[in-house]
């Protein structure tokens, strides 16, 4: 049922401002959201979760414009092209990756994924179907990247084939008290995202390290350490000077992109870090947790925004690409958008 706010607002933090409801959907599907991408022209809102199906939104009235099925399992993922023509969207149960014209719903392109990842004693496995917990278009519209089991895929936008890889992560050992999604142990890389310019990538995973690669090279940059537990979430500010990591231990931190170096970390409460977006230029931070904890920090001084954490649960964010908007959805199926206090949108401009 779609209910729209005409002056609903969230209290921010200890500030007298507040965030305006432009519209919440209490049903957006019959599960979770699991994941969700605004388009980068701030029209419309893709999103997936544990009913298997990809939906594309109206951003500015929450009007539902295409269902798409296909999945087998959960979707984990969806990204939008460059152009905003297409989604691509993933599943961790599922060794396929999709492709739909956005204005149809139709599935134009199924492609399976395989990966060779390394057992508990160090022996090489053979290539086997992958899981794809992530996919992040290039801005540029040159790339594809895919987070599988160990590596990180690089493909061709249309045809989804591979073009190269990075190696991604592999815990040095098997730990069974490391929680996976679902509660088990789960080997991987569970994020990728690339710089605005299209020129880094960074990625997270079950080694508790975040990596920042030049994909031009193809070589890492950095070995972003300081989390305890599998690093879920990641993303470049839009200058691509910082990235952010979110991980299962419950902290979010962010580093400086050309040394490598820890800038701020936060806690989290709620269990793992599942997303992280910078918006408003990169000036806010927000982060959701598996537990249904969220906030908005400043980045820059590190003093906490807002907490919009009561309203949703299993928590998903993500700017748009001018900060104005944030959408989130969480484990009630609930998706949400609102509109930042004192941030103009570029279609006002």
């Amino acid at each position: 049922m779609l209910s729209l706010f005409a002056a609903a607002a969230i209290l921010l933090g200890s500030q007298d401002e507040s965030l305006e409801v432009v519209w919440e959907l209490e049903a957006a599907g019959s599960g979770s959201v699991r994941t969700l991408a605004l388009s980068h022209d701030r029209k419309w809102l893709a999103s997936g979760g544990s009913d298997k199906k990809v939906r594309i939104w109206d951003l500015s009235t929450g009007k539902l414009v295409q269902e798409a099925s296909g999945h087998t399992a959960d979707v984990s993922t969806v990204t939008w092209s460059a152009d905003g023509k297409h989604v691509v969207s993933g599943s961790w149960r599922e060794d396929l990756v999709r492709r739909w014209e956005a204005s149809s719903g139709k599935q134009l392109k199924s492609m399976p994924v395989k990966d060779a990842w390394t057992l508990g004693d160090g022996t090489p496995n053979l290539p086997a179907p992958a899981r794809v917990r992530a996919a992040h278009f290039s801005p540029d519209g040159k790339l594809l990247a895919l987070a599988l089991d160990e590596h990180i895929a690089l493909c061709n936008p249309q045809t989804l084939a591979e073009l190269g890889r990075l190696p991604g992560h592999r815990p040095p050992k098997q730990d069974p008290t490391e929680p996976g999604i679902g509660g088990s142990y789960d080997i991987g890389v569970y994020a990728v995202a690339f710089s605005a310019d299209s020129g880094k990538i960074v990625s997270g995973g079950t080694d508790r390290v975040a990596r920042i690669w030049d994909v031009k090279t193809r070589k890492e940059l950095h070995a972003l350490k300081g989390h305890s537990k599998t690093v879920g979430a990641a993303c470049f500010s839009p200058d691509g000077k910082r990235t952010a990591t979110g991980s299962y231990d419950g902290t979010v931190r962010t580093w400086d992109v050309k040394s490598g170096k820890e800038l701020r970390s936060w806690s989290l409460g709620g269990g793992g870090v599942m997303s992280v977006s910078f918006g408003s230029g990169g000036k806010w931070l927000v982060a959701g947790s598996e537990g249904g904890d969220a906030k908005i920090w400043d980045s820059e001084s590190g003093e906490e925004v807002v907490g919009v954490s009561k309203g949703l649960r299993g928590v998903e964010f993500s700017f748009s690409s001018d900060g104005a908007l944030l959408a989130g959805g969480g484990s009630s199926g609930t998706l949400t958008v609102w509109r930042m206090p004192g941030v103009a949108s570029q279609d006002n401009k």
